[in-house]
């Protein structure tokens, strides 16, 4: 996926980016499922119910921009499928 890739140079070159996220959840696995438009689509297990998506979305962010989750920030779309997240890496 060059588009993540993308995301991944521009992250260690400004320290900072905005991911859009389309979140697909109640999936059977928890995986990246490439980009729908410019969102990357994420399927994730957990339902969305009392932040449980959200907070399944933010590991996967994490573990595939290797930061720690507290450096990604839900900016929009608390209950909304699409959302926007901002990771930074740590300092």
């Amino acid at each position: 996926m060059e588009q993540l890739e993308n995301l991944k140079l521009t992250l260690e070159k400004d320290g900072e980016i905005i991911v859009e996220v389309k979140a697909v959840p109640g999936s059977s696995r928890t995986e990246i499922k490439g980009f729908l438009d410019q969102a990357l689509k994420i399927k994730i297990v957990a339902a969305p119910e009392k932040g449980k998506a959200n907070e399944e979305i933010i590991q996967v962010l994490a573990q595939t921009f290797h930061v720690k989750p507290a450096s990604i920030q839900l900016l929009q779309g608390q209950t909304s499928p699409r959302k926007k997240f901002r990771i930074t890496l740590e300092k």
